[in-house]
């Protein structure tokens, strides 16, 4: 906070407060003040021009300083601080906001603010335990928001220690929130202003200012009357009133019948019957009765026809506040916002009454529009940061970003996770997938290889069956019959012999026909080589096992 050097209340302070938004001024522009209206307030700022204030509010607030100056000292043996005067500032986002202090403590941390007594505030600090009431708080939450204080100790007291009440008041999180978004939305308002240019109301024809003085005296017969340039005068009055009502000032209706029966009740007790007079009077009574019924309905149509362009006129103004955030985004993000116009309005009887209240409920919808655009912003930036490679799986991203930033979160985080599980799930089938093509690929190549050398070898076998059954074959001898029996199955003497070579081999090692079959290929490997080998062995001991079985 910076501290000011500006005494409270001398014309140096008064020029201070101009460049900032004030304390003072902060039930004001949230609409809660009983003393100034928001629209006043913009016009105030906009031009410079303030009220005048009269002797009777001055004597108010002479009063008002009287009392917190000659209570100070008891509300520091109170609170157990020392308070001093102070004008403090500080500039947030932009906005400057000023605050006069009753009273600080030397560390900043307590305020004192001061009420001449009330007994409804007496009773809120009794009762409530709190401000309840906004026309006060929005200030101390002003105060706080200026000068970083931990509390203020609110007193409204006569400045005696006989008649005074006290409570704390410390920070509303949301309360500043809302105070920031309306100080934010009132300097955008204010750079926009344009003041209302004046029009000078038209001759309306209202007969007090117009007519002349109706004269009658009777003695018997009309003596004197200026009865005919009254009437002359009335009727062109009446021609001339003004039906174009735009001014609250238009709004009102003369009361010319009552003068007329007042004349004509002053004539009467004169004389019973003066029929020319009373003919005239009566004339002139029923055109003015006809221009009011005529006036009252112009009153009412035109008010209806104001209300309707109060309320338009705001619909417009938010609808083309909503759109240039739309713009901001490039796409229509933000919907649009809710604001009850024709309920703002309703039971206002004066224009100027009707326009506020429509100017109050524009601002506080161009606040919740800003706060939506900020959370649509950052759930934006959310989303950009955290699903930039998943974009697809928000098809209902405009509907999402409308959720508090908390709730969007967690939606966005537990939608990625479902992703990222169904993604992971969906990539290790396509691996299981590949890696069953893959092991079928080299199945079938093992099988086609198997199938290959099979049918060489057997090709081979018969080959060289065919060559051995040509060639007369020596009986071998005992010895050598008992080195070879482990590797070779007897056959029954009832079943024929099958063998491959003469034998039927089940060794685990190469029979001579597989040797010889795998001298007579070229092996580009030795992999290969191994690989037919191995094949070749079990060939062998398949078709061994399968005569064995036959046999």
């Amino acid at each position: 906070m910076i501290t000011h050097s500006e005494i409270q209340g001398t014309p140096a302070w008064l020029a201070l407060r101009r460049d900032y938004f004030t304390a003072s001024e902060a039930a004001a522009v949230m609409g809660d003040s009983p003393y100034c209206t928001r629209t006043q307030l913009l016009q105030q700022k906009a031009t410079g021009i303030t009220p005048e204030i009269d002797a009777r509010t001055q004597a108010r607030f002479d009063a008002g300083h009287a009392a917190e100056a000659a209570f100070r000292p008891i509300a520091e043996r109170i609170v157990g601080v020392d308070f001093y005067p102070v004008t403090g500032s500080i500039e947030i986002d932009g906005l400057k906001l000023l605050a006069s202090f009753d009273g600080i403590s030397a560390d900043d941390s307590v305020l004192f603010e001061h009420k001449l007594f009330s007994q409804r505030l007496a009773d809120m600090c009794m009762n409530m335990g709190d401000v309840t009431d906004p026309a006060y708080y929005w200030q101390l939450e002003h105060q706080l928001l200026v000068s970083q204080a931990e509390r203020v100790e609110f007193f409204t007291s006569d400045g005696t220690d006989s008649k005074f009440a006290q409570t704390t008041y410390t920070a509303k999180q949301d309360r500043r929130d809302a105070l920031i978004a309306a100080w934010k939305q009132f300097a955008v308002d204010l750079a926009e202003y344009v003041p209302a240019e004046y029009v000078a109301p038209a001759p309306s024809g209202r007969a007090p200012e117009t007519l002349p003085a109706l004269h009658i005296e009777l003695s018997g017969i009309v003596t004197a009357s200026n009865l005919q340039v009254y009437k002359d005068t009335a009727l062109a009055v009446f021609a001339g009133i003004n039906r174009e009502l735009t001014t609250d000032q238009h709004f009102s209706d003369a009361d010319i019948e009552d003068r007329i029966k007042a004349a004509k009740q002053h004539a009467l007790s004169q004389t019973e019957s003066i029929d020319l007079l009373f003919r005239t009077m009566d004339e002139i009574s029923e055109e003015a009765r006809t221009v009011r019924l005529d006036l009252d309905k112009l009153v009412k149509h035109r008010k209806e026809a104001v209300r309707t362009e109060i309320v338009d006129e705001g619909r417009r103004l938010l609808m083309a506040h909503v759109e240039a955030l739309n713009v901001c985004f490039g796409k229509p993000y933000l919907p649009g916002v809710a604001a009850d116009f024709a309920g703002a309005i309703k039971g206002k009887k004066s224009l100027d009454s009707m326009r506020d209240a429509a100017s109050r409920t524009l601002a506080n919808a161009k606040i919740d529009a800003n706060r939506r655009a900020e959370t649509i912003f950052q759930n934006l930036n959310f989303l950009e940061s955290k699903a930039r490679d998943c974009m697809s799986i928000f098809a209902d991203k405009s509907q999402l970003l409308l959720h508090e930033h908390e709730l969007f979160a967690l939606k966005v985080d537990a939608r990625i996770a479902d992703h990222k599980a169904k993604e992971e799930k969906r990539i290790e089938a396509e691996r299981e997938r590949i890696r069953a093509e893959e092991v079928k690929k080299i199945n079938d190549a093992a099988a086609a290889e198997v199938k290959r050398l099979a049918d060489e070898y057997t090709a081979h076998v018969a080959r060289e069956a065919a060559a051995l059954a040509a060639v007369p074959v020596s009986q071998p001898k005992p010895e050598e019959v008992a080195q070879v029996a482990p590797a070779v199955v007897s056959i029954p003497p009832d079943k024929p012999s099958r063998s491959f070579g003469g034998s039927l081999v089940c060794s685990s090692e190469p029979s001579a026909t597989v040797l010889a079959f795998l001298a007579s290929r070229h092996w580009p490997t030795k992999a290969s080589y191994d690989t037919a080998r191995a094949i070749l062995i079990e060939y062998e001991k398949f078709c061994a096992q399968q005569l064995k079985v036959a046999a």
